[in-house]
């Protein structure tokens, strides 16, 4: 990989160049346009015909790295379908408890006894348990 280091460093050294030499006249270059005067200082009379073989290079490049990717992929074994969990065909219960003789004189005494109820999810503090105070809820 030194090879790009050195030509990274080449790159520089033109752009380094150009941006000396350039043109007063000329206001304003952006980083590829310098590139481009770069590569073409150092390509010559060639410029486009060079560039034209690193691209055709490259893109054999990919397709080769595509293709040897895709031959392996379809050469490596099939995964082994992941063991569903066994889910029992009845759900087990308890049995109830034996229901109690109730008197007549407990039942009317369970009846007369107020049914009290008392959520258990509401704050003593918090005056109204429904309100929503989440700015990005809509429920108010």
């Amino acid at each position: 990989m030194r090879y790009r280091s050195i030509e990274l460093a080449l790159f520089e050294l033109e752009l380094a160049g150009i941006i000396s030499d350039l043109d007063p006249g000329v206001k304003r270059i952006d980083q590829y346009g310098l590139l481009a005067m770069a590569f073409k200082r150092s390509a010559g009379d060639n410029a486009f015909e060079l560039l034209r073989r690193y691209k055709t290079t490259s893109e054999h490049s990919y397709h080769r790295a595509l293709q040897a990717l895709e031959q392996i992929q379809k050469s490596r074994p099939a995964k082994p379908p992941e063991p569903q969990p066994e889910i029992p065909a009845t759900v087990p219960t308890r049995d109830p408890a034996p229901p109690t003789q109730e008197t007549a004189e407990e039942a009317e005494e369970r009846v007369r006894q107020p049914l009290i109820l008392v959520p258990n999810h509401q704050n003593p503090s918090d005056p109204d348990p429904d309100r929503v105070d989440d700015p990005q809820c809509n429920m108010k």
